[in-house]
């Protein structure tokens, strides 16, 4: 056992990532030194690299990355590895996008198989590995709240009687390439945004080049969502975080998560964030995202149908894991109408709040964010 191991795992309560590898593919990354993705993009392109997208730019420095070996034996988790860098693209490349890895990683002796790890009969479930297992989630990663990270750290390190080696990737400097970003790709003159324009292999998509805004709004829902997973933490997600999130200091964000698996059914929490209030509770900011304008019968059903339902799941989550926490819900939409915003201030007696989006080419933060209340 390297002295040093423990010592990268002495925080463990942070976001992790699962990507799915097999035995070759584990090698690889650790060759790589980076999470490697590939996809075939099928009809709907522009919302298949919208959605890959999405989840990789939620990734940040220092969170965990744990190899989810399932395609062949042995089947589970052995290794834990460390964000370094924000994904770039590679064109023309197996494996056109990369997340860079830190150069150490640690190896368990024993894995913790799959049925230890999703054992339905733990109090503690890792609720995000269960539902991309049961549901057959296509993701390039699935993420794990600070929670689940947390309890997979201890199933590794008590199952191993805390013995684990750090190892080093082969490559370290794996950083030369486009950084991915949705931000930098609103409002460019001549990008393309036409389904037909884009090749079908990833890897020969010229991604630098495709505009994800039309007519002031987004052109696929999961460019919004991917918006988001981008620059919630950052400058230009300040109208983001005081509007919609209420908080002032970007140090209260804990964590923040896209399309969280909720239930058996199949369905997906949008946007998840949470935060933490100066006596300690934490704040569950839960959202679901329209790209295109809503009426307010559709903010209704949208809120019966799906927000009210997402609350009472992640109020379950946080009470097995033992916090005081209070649930805000929201439900974000492109601007409406004068008309459907006073329908709603006069109407509505809930405690879900309706925010809107609308693009803005002449600021340099391009998106405005506010609640609609703010409007009358």
């Amino acid at each position: 056992m390297h002295s040093r191991c423990s010592e990268f795992l002495s925080n463990p309560f942070t976001t992790s990532h699962l990507p799915i590898v097999d035995a070759c593919s584990i090698e690889l990354m650790k060759k790589e030194g980076a999470i490697l993705i590939r996809a075939q993009l099928g009809k709907q392109k522009l919302k298949t690299i919208a959605d890959i997208l999405s989840d990789v730019l939620s990734v940040r420095k220092g969170h965990f990355v744990f190899p989810w070996r399932t395609k062949d034996k042995p089947i589970g988790f052995q290794y834990i590895f460390f964000i370094k860098e924000k994904p770039i693209f590679i064109q023309e490349q197996e494996y056109p996008i990369r997340i860079p890895l830190e150069k150490y990683y640690v190896e368990f002796p024993q894995l913790v198989e799959e049925d230890e790890a999703l054992d339905l009969w733990r109090r503690k479930l890792l609720w995000n590995a269960i539902g991309k297992k049961s549901l057959g989630r296509g993701r390039s990663l699935t993420h794990q709240t600070p929670w689940e990270t947390k309890e997979l750290v201890k199933l590794l390190w008590n199952k191993n009687n805390g013995k684990c080696f750090l190892k080093e990737t082969e490559k370290s400097n794996n950083n030369s390439g486009i950084p991915l970003s949705i931000h930098s790709q609103i409002c460019i003159n001549e990008g393309i945004n036409d389904n037909e324009e884009i090749p079908e292999n990833l890897s020969e998509v010229p991604v630098n080049k495709i505009r994800w805004d039309k007519n002031g709004k987004f052109i696929v829902e999961k460019a919004l969502e991917a918006w988001i997973m981008e620059n919630i933490d950052t400058p230009i997600g300040n109208s983001f975080r005081q509007k919609v999130l209420e908080l002032n200091n970007v140090n209260q964000i804990m964590s923040f998560h896209n399309y969280l698996p909720f239930g058996v059914q199949g369905a997906n929490i949008d946007v998840v964030v949470f935060s933490k209030k100066e006596n300690g509770t934490i704040v569950a900011h839960i959202l679901e995202l329209k790209k295109d304008e809503i009426k307010y019968k559709d903010f209704r059903k949208y809120e019966r149908e799906e927000i009210n339902k997402y609350a009472k799941f992640i109020e379950k989550f946080l009470e097995v894991y033992g916090e005081n926490f209070i649930i805000k819900k929201g439900i974000l939409s492109y601007k409406p109408s004068i008309k459907e915003i006073k329908k709603y201030v006069r109407d509505y007696k809930g405690d879900t709040d309706w925010f809107y989006y609308e693009i803005n080419c002449e600021i340099e933060e391009k998106i405005i964010f506010d609640n609609v209340k703010n409007l009358v």
